[in-house]
């Protein structure tokens, strides 16, 4: 009996000693890259994904070293029965912190409650049965190993197949909100093959260890270390996905954790290599490792600081921008005041509010009084479009009738289009036409604009104007036979200062933001706008839909 024992436990040595340095190779490295990495994006990034991203390194390397110690203790009964019962928890916290670290990269969201009570529940039993004997039962000295109870197995193995699928579900809840570029898109799917290539090749070589190498058809005992090694493929995933698309925007640590993760993996080789040649070949293999690491440290610097001056110069920028819009809104609002108190004194000087004047002085006055509505027109329209840019512009909603609306439009521009000597002709059809809206606004920069428009733009003809309701909607529209509108002009035809190509040869007093603040008051108001032609000379259409309350 004590022959047989020491003939076991010399067998379990020569066991270990053959596959010692593979052992060495796979967890060391693996644990320290992890290590490395974990911390530096913690370190930059304090937040809820570093801090999981660090748990998971830390659970890995507990989980590496309890691995070795049982290696390296084959001989104690106690203690490797002791830490062997451990494995299956450190197993499962493994594949619970990869999803949870996974979701919360790809879908930028917290882990949902119901996936928490999945995993919470799954690991009820393992914590239950981790300290019993339905976990580990004794040691089987005769193969070096623990004797295991197979539903316990079984079933912190089958946590791998529930991460994948969880990690899957994450994924595709992640990737089709669509946030973020293509950039942050392309980081996801990195972080993700990553993910399922560690749960996936730490499971599945655990699986074959446990049920071909145990049962004796696949003689290898250190196949189930190389599912160790995907750790740091894991890592290196993670920090090229920092280095390239910025997941985690570490910038140049991240190419410093790249490059030093890579030099640690060569380095180790050192520790199982047997020939002088192949010492050198490692040797040769590292010195390229470093080159290669330093002028990828050397050009990320190089981009973070092209970087960091454009973010300044964009910055800058947005500040003078911010100052210049400030400033305009101040002149035009000065600009405006003079010039309503200027209206103000032209009108009272024609409606004889200080007694008779000359006929030269009222006529003088006339043209002044329509200069000075024009300019308060045109600093309203800056105003407005800076407000609504601002988005400061308050809207006063009510309800309100859209054919009274547009009635009184037609009255107001019937002088103008008479003195062109233009038809306006009206079709507006009996039904229901109250609008849930801003009756100022719609009527001042969506109805009187449009209208407006038609007939500065139109040199002679007539321009039909339309309204009409059905399917819930009230359509209004305006048609010219006018200067028409370029295939060109179309594309910013509604953009903030959107002039048309020969446009201000008609129109000299057109500041651009005519059709820019109809969209936007459109807009608010959940209607369309859109405008259709037949091309230059040939007229235009403008065409508004609104909800009908």
């Amino acid at each position: 009996m004590t022959y047989n024992l020491l003939s076991n436990l010399q067998f379990c040595g020569d066991i270990v000693n053959s596959t010692l340095p593979l052992l060495y190779y796979t967890h060391i490295p693996a644990s320290v890259v992890a290590l490395f990495v974990g911390f530096y994006v913690l370190y930059q990034t304090r937040t809820t994904t570093g801090y999981i991203l660090f748990g998971l390194a830390c659970v890995f390397s507990v989980w590496s070293c309890l691995n070795l110690l049982i290696w390296l203790t084959y001989d104690q009964n106690t203690l490797m029965i002791t830490v062997w019962s451990a494995f299956g928890l450190m197993s499962g916290l493994l594949l619970l912190l990869t999803h949870w670290f996974a979701h919360t990269l790809i879908t930028e969201r917290p882990l949902p409650l119901w996936m928490a009570v999945i995993w919470g529940i799954a690991f009820v039993p393992i914590i239950v049965l981790t300290p019993t004997a339905l976990n580990l039962s004794g040691v089987d000295i005769r193969n070096c190993v623990a004797t295991e109870n197979q539903f316990f197995t079984d079933y912190y193995y089958s946590l791998g197949c529930l991460a994948i699928i969880l990690t899957l579900i994450s994924a595709y809840l992640g990737l089709r909100a669509n946030r973020g570029s293509s950039e942050a898109r392309s980081s996801k799917l990195l972080v993700l093959v990553g993910s399922l290539l560690f749960i996936g090749g730490f499971v599945v070589t655990g699986v074959v260890a446990s049920y071909l190498v145990d049962s004796g058809l696949i003689p290898d005992f250190g196949l189930e270390q190389y599912g160790v090694a995907t750790m740091t493929i894991f890592m290196a995933i993670l920090a090229y996905a920092t280095v390239r698309y910025h997941a985690f925007n570490l910038k140049l640590l991240a190419a410093q954790a790249l490059v030093f993760s890579l030099v640690i993996l060569i380095a180790a080789e050192f520790l199982f290599v047997s020939s002088n040649l192949n010492r050198v070949l490692v040797g040769i293999t590292l010195a390229f490792a470093g080159i290669f690491g330093y002028l990828l440290v050397r050009s990320v610097k190089t981009e973070v600081k092209q970087r960091e001056l454009i973010e300044k110069q964009e910055q800058e920028l947005e500040v003078i921008n911010k100052q210049q819009e400030n400033l305009l809104h101040f002149i035009s609002h000065e600009v405006k005041g003079y010039l309503t108190e200027s209206q103000a004194g032209f009108a009272a000087i024609i409606e004889g509010d200080f007694g008779v004047v000359p006929a030269k002085v009222k006529e003088v006055a006339e043209g002044a009084l329509v200069g000075v509505r024009r300019g308060v027109s045109t600093v309203m329209e800056i105003l407005d479009a800076s407000n609504l840019k601002k988005g400061t512009m308050a809207f006063a909603k009510k309800p309100f009738d859209m054919k009274h609306t547009t009635l009184d439009v037609l009255k107001e521009l019937k002088p103008a289009a008479d003195e062109k000597h233009l038809t306006i002709e009206a079709h507006i059809t009996d039904g229901q036409y109250m609008l849930w809206g801003d009756e100022e606004k719609i009527h001042r920069h969506v109805i009187q604009n449009l209208i407006d428009n038609a007939i500065k733009y139109t040199p002679a003809g007539t321009i039909e104007v339309s309204l009409t309701d059905g399917d819930k909607k009230i359509r209004f529209s305006v048609k010219d036979s006018g200067v028409g509108i370029s295939q060109e002009d179309m594309s910013h035809l509604f953009t903030e200062g959107g002039h048309g190509k020969d446009s201000i040869k008609v129109n000299v007093h057109s500041t651009g933001y005519g059709l820019y603040i109809a969209k936007q008051i459109v807009d608010v108001h959940k209607g369309k706008i859109w405008a259709e032609t037949s091309g230059v000379g040939k007229g235009s259409k403008f065409i508004v839909e609104f909800p009908a309350s």
